[in-house]
C-alpha cells in the first residue's frame, strides 16, 4: 500500500468514526426524549385518575383515556426498544471503526519511524558528501549492537530513539553498564525502531542556524548560541543572538556550511 493511500485511509476512517459518533449522539438524544415522554404519560395518567374520582362524567371519560394511554405506552416502549437496538448497533460499529483506524495508524506510525531512521542515515551521507564534520554515530536494533557501536565510537554516547519528539527518551551514557540498562528499560529497540547512538562531545558549545532557501538562493536568518552546554534539549534551552563566543572565521564557516547544506538538500 502506497504511503499516500494509507494516509487517505486514515483520514477516511477518522471521518467515518466522527459520523458514527454523531449518529450515536442522535440516537441517545432520541432515547432521552422517549423516556421523558413516558414520564409525562405517567404523570398525566395520575392527574386524569385523580379527576375521575370526583366527577362521574370524568370517570367515564377516563375509561376512554385509559385505552389511549395504553396505546401510547406501547408505542413509546416499541420506539425505545428500536432506538436502543440502534444504539447497540452503532456502538459496535464505532468499536469496529476505532479498531480499524488504530490498525492503520499503527502501520503508518511504524512506517514513519522506519523512514525517519532512513533519513538519519541519508543525512549522515549528505554531510560526508559536502565535507561537513559530524560526530561519529551508528544505529542499533538491539542491546548488543548498541554496545558494539558505542565501543567503536567511544564513550560518552548520546542515545535516543530514531523517532523522538521533545527530547523524550534521550540519554547521555558513560559506560557499557548504563547503556545496557538504557536499552533494556528505556526503549523498545527493533529493526522497525532502531536506536541512534552518537558520540557525545563534552564541553561543546551548541549553535543553531536558521536558513531560508528557495532552491536557488539561501539566506541565513539568525545564528543562535545556546546558553546551556551541548546536550540540553533545544526546546528546554535558552539562546542568545548574536553569539558572543564565535569568531569571525567560524561565523563565516557556519554561514557557508548552512547555505551549502540547503543547496544540497534542494530546499
Amino acid at each position: 500500500m502506497a504511503k499516500n493511500d494509507l494516509r487517505t485511509l486514515i483520514r477516511l476512517h477518522k471521518w467515518q468514526l466522527d459520523e458514527k459518533r454523531k449518529e450515536l449522539g442522535q440516537h441517545l438524544r432520541f432515547e432521552a426524549a422517549l423516556i421523558k415522554r413516558k414520564e409525562l404519560l405517567v404523570r398525566r395518567y395520575a392527574e386524569e385518575e385523580a379527576v375521575s374520582k370526583d366527577d362521574f362524567t370524568a370517570a367515564q371519560t377516563f375509561g376512554l383515556f385509559v385505552d389511549w394511554y395504553i396505546k401510547e405506552q406501547r408505542a413509546a416502549d416499541a420506539a425505545l426498544e428500536e432506538v436502543r437496538a440502534q444504539i447497540l448497533r452503532v456502538r459496535d460499529e464505532i468499536y469496529e471503526a476505532f479498531r480499524t483506524l488504530k490498525t492503520y495508524e499503527i502501520t503508518q506510525d511504524n512506517r514513519d519511524k522506519r523512514e525517519k531512521a532512513e533519513l538519519e542515515r541519508k543525512m549522515s551521507q549528505v554531510l560526508d558528501e559536502i565535507g561537513l564534520k559530524q560526530a561519529e554515530a551508528g544505529t542499533a536494533t538491539n542491546e548488543d549492537e548498541a554496545v558494539e557501536v558505542a565501543s567503536r565510537i567511544g564513550y560518552p554516547v548520546l542515545v535516543r530513539p530514531s523517532f523522538v519528539l521533545g527530547g523524550r527518551a534521550m540519554m547521555i551514557v558513560y559506560d557499557e553498564k548504563e547503556l545496557r540498562t538504557y536499552m533494556r528499560e528505556a526503549v523498545d529497540a527493533s529493526p522497525e525502531r532502531p536506536v541512534l547512538v552518537d558520540r557525545f562531545l563534552e564541553h561543546a558549545m551548541e549553535i543553531d542556524v536558521d536558513v531560508i532557501a528557495d532552491g536557488e538562493t539561501s539566506v541565513v536568518g539568525a545564528i543562535m548560541q545556546h546558553v546551556e552546554p551541548a546536550g540540553i534539549h533545544s526546546g528546554d534551552s535558552a539562546c542568545m543572538i548574536p553569539p558572543n563566543r564565535v569568531s569571525v572565521g567560524m561565523h563565516k564557516e557556519m554561514m557557508r556550511a548552512a547555505k551549502e547544506l540547503a543547496a544540497k538538500l534542494n530546499v
